[in-house]
């Protein structure tokens, strides 16, 4: 990983903003944090050190449903972390419906 990239993933981590991280790493203005988070080393480190994917945010909300966790912080968490995915948004599919995946012993439908 070069200097710059240790930079953005810092500065990223920092303040959650992707322009920020950026610009304080000194990018050039025509970069887009896709571009910088497509580097191989840059999203590994992202992915190790504070995101979970979408498999994980399901399992957890699967088990808040079966009454597990009980902590608001936790739900609120992953409330937020399935926004910033995607999660929560209907996804268009050309047969109607759309993938069922099935987390933990749920069946859940897109």
């Amino acid at each position: 990983m070069t200097e710059k990239q240790r930079r953005f993933v810092e500065a990223f981590l920092r303040t959650g903003d992707g322009e920020v991280a950026l610009a304080e790493a000194g990018y050039p203005s025509h970069w887009t944090p896709e571009r910088a988070m497509a580097k191989i080393s840059v999203r590994e480190v992202l992915e190790s050190r504070c995101m979970a994917d979408e498999t994980e945010v399901a399992a957890f909300l699967s088990l808040v449903m079966r009454g597990k966790p009980t902590e608001k912080e936790q739900l609120k968490a992953a409330e937020l972390l399935g926004k910033h995915f995607g999660m929560f948004e209907r996804r268009k599919s050309g047969m109607g419906g759309g993938p069922a995946e099935i987390v933990g012993d749920e069946l859940l439908e897109d």
